[in-house]
């Protein structure tokens, strides 16, 4: 094939011959580091039994017949000669060698060896210390460096991936992901699949049993790199983030293709149909190991939300097509679940009480701040229970959401919750206790600001709290607001509308607690006094406080509590 190739190249009078590339990726790669490269073959189908040399330095290439000590013995074979560059003289190193075979060629099917240099240690007899030896006394032994050179096999590991699943046993796999993968844990599950038709491959896929190293700092760390792709069991690259969505990065494996090209790269990937058919096959087998482990649930289920439950999340938030998949398998804690304890979603709508058509939730810092909400009064007396967001993602993982099971998933914290506030008779007592506390109403938007609230409001969900804060349709929670804040700062977006004050929020009050009813006498008996401010500002603040929002005036709250002590 090289000689035939090399006759059919076409001369170019005045111009030299370009043989990069001309020959595969094999000689491509020869090119970038040698500066001469010989080729002595036989062939196998050679009737004359004769032995040719191909040379070139990539400007020209000769082809002569060769005998004597530069004969192939034998019927066949290849010898390939790469008299190497100056700057590449580090792959003369046997190390170096062994390192990249290791790497690229460690499941290829032929044998690789290595010309290597071994040194063994023998016990000898000690010719110094053995000439004034006694009759019958043992002679002394001395230990020496014996050095020997030989061919030393390198791809000693076998494809696991390329066997039949119920040929591996559970040791075999553990033993491969430990061995590939430099890992110490146990995997909790994995999945050994195949696909056939148009398009092929083999994969292997691990669910470590904890969290790797380099995503504990950066949960995306790009040098992670534990999906192998492989093309025909040449190894490719570890890099290629288009083989599975962002979400699925902690998983470890290796997917072989018989379709991709060796020389395949970014841009080809990104063009391939292959990709497509590889990236959603390794979604569904990844969302199989998922819902295996759930089912058996125990100590690995739990092991595997602890350390990849926020990367669910992240699926939830980015992948579209697999969002609603993905919500099965995401856990929050929630004031039914003890501390500690986490639910699923279908977990929280087994458990639904009777009359319950939402899924509610609300957020802070923290499952103690949440158990303190104000907001959690507007449930108490149903005994709904209430999903705990405690970090970011699970508030936005939430809102993407939207629905689960056909029920609406809503923040507590709305003004107006559905399925606690929306009932026709609730409305029309909530209007006439509008009307009725329209002064005190009025007086609170007044005093606190327009700026800080956008309305005042009366609330009959509430039992034990005087007054919270709540969002309007598309406001944002005290923990959205400070995330997008601390964002805009970190990309430096010193315009974004979040980076001044917070957020107008709804004031909603009790009209049945002591404090409201004091307020109410008060502004209905006379003018307001500085003691009705001090009133005021204090139910804003205290609300806002229990509500995880950041106190507006600092210094003047301090000040209305110090007066309180006086």
């Amino acid at each position: 094939g090289l000689l035939r190739a090399a006759k059919e190249q076409p001369e170019v009078d005045g111009e030299e011959v370009n043989l990069i590339g001309q020959f595969g990726v094999g000689f491509y790669s020869g090119f970038l580091v040698a500066d001469k490269i010989t080729v002595i073959t036989k062939g196998l189908g050679d009737d004359d039994g004769k032995t040719h040399k191909w040379e070139s330095d990539a400007s020209g290439y000769t082809i002569e017949e060769v005998s004597g000590d530069e004969e192939i013995s034998g019927a066949s074979g290849t010898r390939l000669i790469l008299r190497l560059r100056e700057d590449a003289e580090e792959y003369l190193d046997p190390f170096k060698v062994k390192t990249l075979v290791s790497r690229y060629s460690e499941f290829v099917s032929f044998p690789i060896s290595i010309w290597s240099e071994k040194t063994t240690y023998e016990q000898v007899d000690d010719e110094e210390a053995n000439t004034d030896l006694a009759d019958g006394e043992e002679p002394k032994k001395k230990t020496v460096p014996v050095t020997t050179q030989d061919w030393e096999l390198q791809n000693t590991q076998k494809p696991l991936w390329m066997r039949t699943p119920s040929e591996v046993t559970k040791e075999q796999y553990e033993e491969f992901y430990k061995g590939t993968f430099k890992a110490y844990d146990t995997p909790v599950t994995l999945s050994h699949f195949s696909l056939e038709g148009q398009v092929e491959f083999k994969a292997l896929l691990f669910i470590p049993g904890e969290l790797p190293y380099e995503l504990n700092a950066n949960m995306f760390e790009g040098s992670a790199g534990s999906l192998r792709l492989y093309v025909k069991r040449v190894f490719i690259n570890d890099k290629f983030t288009e083989l599975c969505p962002r979400w699925l990065m902690f998983l470890k494996g290796v997917i072989d293709s018989e379709d991709l090209p060796l020389n395949v790269g970014r841009e080809i990937l990104q063009k391939s149909s292959v990709l497509r058919v590889v990236s959603r096959r390794v979604v569904k087998k990844s969302l199989d190991m998922f819902e295996d482990l759930k089912e058996k649930g125990g100590e690995d289920w739990m092991t595997f939300q602890k350390n990849f439950g926020k990367y669910l999340k992240v699926g939830v938030i980015e992948d579209s097509e697999n969002r609603e998949d993905i919500g099965d398998y995401i856990m929050f804690p929630s004031n039914n679940a003890g501390n500690g304890s986490m639910t699923t979603l279908d977990q929280y709508v087994d458990r639904m009480k009777e009359g319950q058509t939402h899924i509610y939730f609300v957020s802070g810092d923290g499952r103690s701040q949440c158990e303190m909400l104000p907001a959690l009064d507007k449930v108490r007396e149903n005994g709904y229970e209430v999903i705990f967001c405690t970090e970011t993602l699970d508030e936005l993982s939430l809102l993407e959401l939207k629905t689960y099971d056909g029920k609406e998933i809503v923040d507590l914290r709305s003004d107006e919750v559905p399925g606690i506030d929306d009932k026709d008779d609730t409305k029309e007592q909530k209007e006439a206790k509008q009307k009725e506390f329209a002064k005190v109403l009025q007086y609170l938007k007044t005093t606190i600001g327009e700026e800080i609230i956008s309305r005042a409001e009366v609330s009959l969900s509430l039992k034990d709290s005087p007054a919270v804060l709540a969002q309007g349709q598309f406001g944002m929670s005290p923990q959205m607001q400070k995330y997008m804040k601390s964002r805009s700062v970190a990309l430096g977006e010193e315009n974004n509308p979040l980076q001044g004050i917070a957020m107008p929020s709804i004031f909603q009050v009790n009209p049945e607690h002591e404090a409201i009813l004091k307020l109410k006498k008060t502004l209905d008996d006379g003018e307001p006094n500085d003691e009705t401010e001090r009133t005021a500002r204090l139910l804003y603040n205290v609300a806002a406080l229990r509500g995880g929002y950041d106190i507006v005036n600092p210094g003047q709250f301090a000040s209305l509590v110090t007066e309180l002590l006086v």
